[in-house]
């Protein structure tokens, strides 16, 4: 496991990414939790936790990255720049089939993972580079690919007014 993807083979077809299980299977139950909601609605802050997950996973699940536009959509302020305090999530909402189709997307690639030539093309770029976000900080790892350069790390602690912005 790395980055919190699992990976495995060497090089040539056997170079394959996915989720780990157990995190497959937290995510794919908070989407089911959000779906099955008698009210067709979940809290903003809940939405707000399955969208970084779904971001997240999209990174190992290239036809993914088309579905976060709805959900993208749902995670905008509303009016005067105000958080909402719940997302509609109707029977017929394009919010809730994308949800839908990202808890099928989880499934598949637990079946079968993404060949590492679907994440980036077979001629390897310089660097490697993933860059996260957390209310607690901020950080990434850039890896050398072609390059001969050391692996860097980095990590930084948000200001305390950012950190409340995204709680």
């Amino acid at each position: 496991v790395l980055l919190g993807f699992e990976m495995r083979g060497g090089f040539g077809k056997n170079r394959l990414i996915r989720l780990p299980p157990g995190r497959k299977e937290k995510y794919a139950v908070q989407i089911e939790g959000a779906l099955a909601r008698p009210k067709n609605y979940t809290t903003f802050r809940e939405f707000r936790s399955i969208h970084g997950k779904l971001t997240f996973a999209s990174n190992a699940i290239p036809c993914m990255r088309g579905l976060m536009t709805p959900l993208n959509r749902a995670l905008q302020l509303g009016p005067g720049g105000k958080q909402p305090h719940t997302v509609g999530l109707g029977r017929n909402s394009e919010t809730r089939e994308a949800l839908t189709l990202c808890g099928k997307l989880l499934d598949l690639m637990a079946e079968q993972p993404s060949h590492i030539t679907e994440l980036v093309p077979p001629d390897l770029p310089h660097f490697y580079a993933y860059v996260d976000f957390a209310a607690c900080g901020m950080g990434g790892v850039l890896l050398p690919c072609t390059r001969k350069v050391a692996p860097l790390v980095w990590r930084l602690k948000n200001p305390p007014h950012i950190e409340e912005q995204a709680r």
